[in-house]
């Protein structure tokens, strides 16, 4: 059994409807490229998802079959990972780039390092005026980009 690690905020986002994916896929824009499409066969959304507040952000896609395609996979551990504050961490994704346009997503994958800081250290910046205080819970971390 083949599974993905997805964020549960994508199967909503998308009106709950994912049917494939869209394995080795970089530039969606590239007819040529060489990638497989495998249906997804189950969607297990963290039984504790809350939409408003992203708690529990994280699911699990269970595909029809293995990949053909040899590509890289990352092992997901089965104990919580130990992070210390200054620690890089990658983000990918096809994500919408703008954070006042939710509706246009990027048409290639997305890469980004980004700073580990602690939910205390989250807890007390702020973003353009704006506090995260209210908006960490213990199931979420907190990065920092270099700008």
């Amino acid at each position: 059994m083949e599974t993905i690690a997805f964020a549960a905020f994508s199967l909503y986002h998308t009106s709950g409807l994912l049917y494939y994916a869209l394995i080795g896929r970089y530039d969606t824009t590239d007819s040529q490229e060489d990638y497989e499409t495998i249906p997804i066969k189950q969607e297990l959304v963290h039984p504790q998802y809350d939409e408003p507040t992203f708690a529990y952000d994280f699911m699990l896609l269970i595909l029809e079959r293995a990949p053909t395609l040899a590509v890289q996979y990352m092992r997901i551990s089965k104990t919580p990972p130990m992070l210390t504050a200054g620690q890089d961490l990658e983000a990918v994704g096809w994500g919408t780039t703008s954070i006042d346009d939710d509706r246009e997503v990027a048409q290639i994958l997305q890469q980004v390092t980004l700073q580990y800081i602690t939910n205390d250290q989250c807890r007390r910046s702020t973003s353009k005026g704006t506090s995260y205080r209210d908006e960490v819970t213990e199931d979420m971390f907190c990065t920092l980009t270099a700008d």
